[in-house]
C-alpha cells in the first residue's frame, strides 16, 4: 500500500509539473499571437492624416533588425509621398499561426486581407498579405526582429511602393 501511495504522489507531481508547463507554453503562444496581431493591425491601417502617429506606433513593436530597418525606412521621406498621394489602407487579419517558439523566439505566419488606395489608381485595391514575423522576448516583453513579406500586393500602386522594402525584406 505504501508503495502505491508512493507512486501516486509521484505521478500527481509530474502530472502538475507537465500541466505547469503546458499552461506556460499556452500562455507564451497567446501572448506571441496577440502581439502579431496588434503589430499586423498597426501595420496594415493608416490614412494620410494618421500616418505619422501610425509609424510611430510600428516602431513600439520593433527590435532587432526589424528596428534598423524600419528606422531607415518609416523615418525616410515615405510618410510625405503616402500623405502626397492620400494614400489609405485598411487590413483584417484572415489567419494567423504561431509556427514556433523556442525559448525567447517565435515564428509567426499571417495572412492580411489588405483594402488600399492612392490618388493614382481609380478605386481601391484588395488583396491578401501574406507574411512571416519573427518575433523576440525583450526585456519590454514580445517584440517584432524580423518580417519578410512573402506575397506583396500584386497591384504597382500599393500604397507603400514596394511593399517588400515596407518591411525591410
Amino acid at each position: 500500500l505504501a508503495v502505491v501511495s508512493v507512486i501516486s504522489v509521484l505521478c500527481a507531481i509530474v502530472f502538475g509539473v507537465k500541466w505547469s508547463d503546458l499552461s506556460a507554453q499556452n500562455d507564451t503562444r497567446a501572448t506571441v499571437q496577440r502581439v502579431s496581431k496588434d503589430f499586423l493591425t498597426a501595420l496594415t491601417n493608416f490614412t494620410p492624416r494618421t500616418v505619422d502617429a501610425d509609424f510611430r506606433t510600428i516602431s513600439t513593436y520593433a527590435a532587432g533588425d526589424f528596428a534598423k530597418q524600419s528606422n531607415q525606412f518609416f523615418g525616410s521621406s515615405i510618410r510625405q509621398r503616402l500623405e502626397q498621394a492620400q494614400a489609405w489602407s485598411k487590413g483584417q487579419q484572415r489567419y494567423l499561426y504561431v509556427q514556433s517558439i523556442d525559448g525567447s523566439q517565435a515564428q509567426v505566419y499571417a495572412e492580411v486581407d489588405q483594402t488600399y488606395a492612392n490618388n493614382k489608381v481609380t478605386a481601391p485595391v484588395t488583396d491578401v498579405l501574406q507574411v512571416a514575423l519573427g518575433l523576440s522576448d525583450t526585456s519590454s516583453g514580445w517584440k517584432i526582429s524580423t518580417v519578410s513579406v512573402l506575397q506583396p500586393p500584386s497591384s504597382p500602386s500599393a500604397p507603400t511602393g514596394n511593399a517588400s522594402s515596407a518591411t525591410g525584406h
